[in-house]
């Protein structure tokens, strides 16, 4: 009965042979999925919003090998009605079974290697190729977090939608308000730690990469413009607060001169820069420059933040467009994050 069951769990009558003949694209979509989320349907997108391309192109950092064959209507077709569904039920059969949530960083660490079977020849990864129960434990737990994710990106896409796109949900105003919250900067907590000039405007400027790009591509985009200077990947930063031109100011000042927003104190004191070579100074810069939080701060950022926002919409603020008449669906809670060592508690 069990074989039987699991059997007819399986998606793989589903699969296109596009997509069945090929385990890389596959493999490569989820981790895919589960570095940027998913982009909302194309009714509620525009062209200055996450598009299925962009997942593709992550696919293809991710696996190193090109794609050009899949239509992007495939690759929405499948992440919708085949691999989303498989997660679900792959859940399910792990909630069955008494699988339990852990720290990832070793499968992430394997998955971005390309290692897709465990040693006891299971699936690291959610595949619906396969039966639930060819999955491992490492598969489960990652289809569960492969969800949370995808729901906190199309949470991110929503709030984060302009007048040219449908309307906003939240003020610009009221979304700062949340990213003022001092539980963003506490510092006794590993996972919350950022740069020491970091601001709300730059948690602002991860709200408006993510919606446009994928929910932590951005970690991925600033590692390799930094090291390789890579054009493209640099304009995807124009206009934000993580603009490199405009980052090297803002640390600047907070360093050397103060912000107005912090009392206009500098960081380090002028009795110790007035010592200082112009030198030494810029190499300090430019050391600060190459620092960013790490992906696990990210989602415990975003995490926090977009509960905190779906809350204020909750409540119905003034400020909040359109009286709530449109549906909500989209609102995202921020349960506790029990894949990662700690995160950040909110008191009602």
């Amino acid at each position: 009965d069990g074989k039987l069951l699991t059997t007819a769990l399986s998606f793989s009558n589903f699969v296109s042979s596009t997509f069945k003949d090929n385990h890389k694209l596959r493999h490569g979509l989820c981790v895919g999925v589960l570095c940027c989320g998913m982009p909302l349907l194309s009714s509620g997108s525009s062209e200055n919003s996450f598009q299925v391309r962009h997942l593709l192109g992550i696919t293809e950092r991710i696996t190193k090998h090109k794609f050009p064959n899949v239509l992007v209507e495939e690759i929405d077709e499948y992440l919708r009605d085949v691999l989303i569904p498989h997660c679900l039920r792959l859940c399910l059969f792990g909630k069955d079974h008494g699988v339990g949530s852990r720290k990832l960083d070793n499968e992430t660490n394997d998955i971005l290697e390309r290692k897709w079977i465990d040693k006891t020849e299971k699936m690291v990864l959610p595949d619906p190729v396969y039966p639930l129960h060819e999955h491992s434990i490492s598969s489960i737990e990652h289809a569960a977090v492969l969800l949370r994710r995808v729901k906190l990106s199309n949470a991110i896409q929503h709030i984060m939608k302009d007048e040219c796109q449908g309307g906003v949900v939240i003020s610009k105003d009221d979304i700062l308000q949340v990213l003022k919250d001092g539980k963003l900067s506490q510092t006794n907590n590993q996972l919350l730690q950022v740069p020491i000039w970091w601001s709300p405007i730059h948690d602002f400027a991860l709200l408006q990469y993510a919606s446009k790009f994928g929910l932590l591509t951005v970690v991925m985009d600033h590692r390799e413009s930094m090291q390789n200077s890579h054009d493209d990947l640099r304009s995807r930063f124009n206009g934000t607060a993580l603009d490199p031109s405009k980052l090297t100011i803002h640390i600047r000042k907070f360093l050397f001169e103060g912000l107005s927003h912090e009392g206009g104190k500098p960081f380090i004191p002028r009795h110790i820069t007035k010592r200082a070579s112009l030198e030494e100074m810029e190499n300090l810069v430019a050391q600060q420059l190459q620092k960013f939080p790490y992906v696990l701060n990210i989602e415990q950022r975003l995490n926090f933040i977009i509960g905190q926002i779906c809350r204020k919409i909750i409540l119905g603020l003034p400020s909040v467009i359109g009286g709530n008449e449109a549906p909500l669906s989209w609102l995202y809670f921020d349960l506790p994050l029990f894949d990662h060592d700690q995160w950040i508690e909110v008191q009602e």
